[in-house]
């Protein structure tokens, strides 16, 4: 086989060099898709996600243990305490539902990245 046709086979351009061929790759040529920067946003948004929501739980847990430990040093009445009881578990499911719509967002956009093709 030919220098020519060996470089038509591969689909390269060869370039002559001291009597030797360096194959240079044609960008003419389609390329595969790679889907590695878009799994690693993907990976790296969904680690983000968890930090933030860790660090928000973290915060409600830190308000809820203090009303807590107010609670067992000067008792506070029913009525304070159910509101605050119900304030500690509305900030948990806040937190969730946070954390919940920007994962869903991440992955949206990496759906939408690997259907567009733009990685």
């Amino acid at each position: 086989m030919s220098a020519s046709s060996q470089a038509a086979f591969w689909n390269y351009r060869v370039a002559p060099r001291r009597n030797r061929h360096v194959l240079i790759p044609n960008a003419d040529r389609p390329r595969r898709q790679r889907h590695g920067l878009s799994a690693l946003r993907l990976v790296s948004h969904l680690a983000t996600t968890s930090l933030v929501f860790l660090a928000l739980i973290t915060l409600v847990w830190c308000i809820s243990w203090i009303f807590h430990s107010m609670h067992s040093v000067y008792p506070f009445s029913n009525e304070v305490f159910r509101l605050l009881d119900r304030l500690e578990l509305l900030l948990v499911y806040i937190d969730a539902m946070v954390s919940g719509i920007v994962l869903l967002i991440g992955v949206c956009y990496y759906i939408v990245e690997v259907i567009r093709g733009d990685l």
